[in-house]
């Protein structure tokens, strides 16, 4: 399990939680205002000419938004447009 001091997408600390409760803490220097990470990714794919990230390809995108969905529909939340 992570924890997270929040925001996760730019966290400055993380706490790592085995499966036989052994905890260890991994501290960040925040860089930017988040999504920093994401955008060098973006960049570096582009200037290697790739067309998918090989880290978070498309295919494990798309899962991770379907298990949201689905986490949403069963919180019963809803936004315009869906």
């Amino acid at each position: 399990m992570l924890r997270s001091n929040a925001p996760l997408f730019n966290p400055t600390e993380l706490t790592i939680i085995s499966s036989s409760g052994e905890q260890r803490q991994e501290k960040f220097t925040p860089v930017g205002h988040g999504y920093t990470y994401q955008l060098r990714e973006v960049i570096r794919c582009l200037q290697l000419g790739l067309l998918e990230c090989p880290t978070m390809p498309l295919a494990d995108t798309l899962t991770t938004m379907s298990l949201l969905d689905e986490a949403r529909r069963q919180a019963g939340i809803s936004y315009p447009g869906n």
